[in-house]
């Protein structure tokens, strides 16, 4: 694990926030798919100020946090570090995240349109296949 004492934290995710996914899922450790619009130009300013963790339940895989770095690499894009675990940051940038401001009926709305996107995608993958 990566950490820089004198910067704070900030965790983005992998898939859907990073690498704009292909139409398929091949395995953890080979990535099909493009650099999201805008990614890595916002990781660049991020990292004038933040350090820069990559953080991805592919990780979890082996040969997965490797192929993730090569990617990043490969693409241009520079981080500080790519893990598994979620660190300790000051934000957490996620494409399935539902913001928590101390009140529950709003994250259950999101929670609930989360999952229509997700049986629409699912639903998309397999109809492409």
């Amino acid at each position: 694990m990566i950490v820089m004492r004198n910067r704070q934290t900030v965790c983005i995710d992998f898939d859907g926030v990073i690498l704009r996914q292909g139409v398929r899922w091949v395995n953890a450790a080979q990535i099909i798919g493009t650099v999201m619009p805008g990614a890595r130009e916002a990781i660049e300013g991020l990292r004038q100020t933040f350090t820069i963790i990559v953080c991805s339940a592919r990780c979890a895989h082996p040969g997965a946090t490797k192929a993730i770095q090569s990617w990043l690499n490969s693409n241009g894009i520079t981080v500080d570090g790519v893990q598994h675990e979620k660190p300790h940051a000051c934000a957490y940038i996620d494409d399935r995240a539902v913001p928590f401001s101390g009140s529950w009926p709003a994250p259950l709305t999101m929670v609930a349109q989360l999952a229509a996107n997700e049986r629409a995608r699912t639903e998309a993958r397999r109809l492409m296949n």
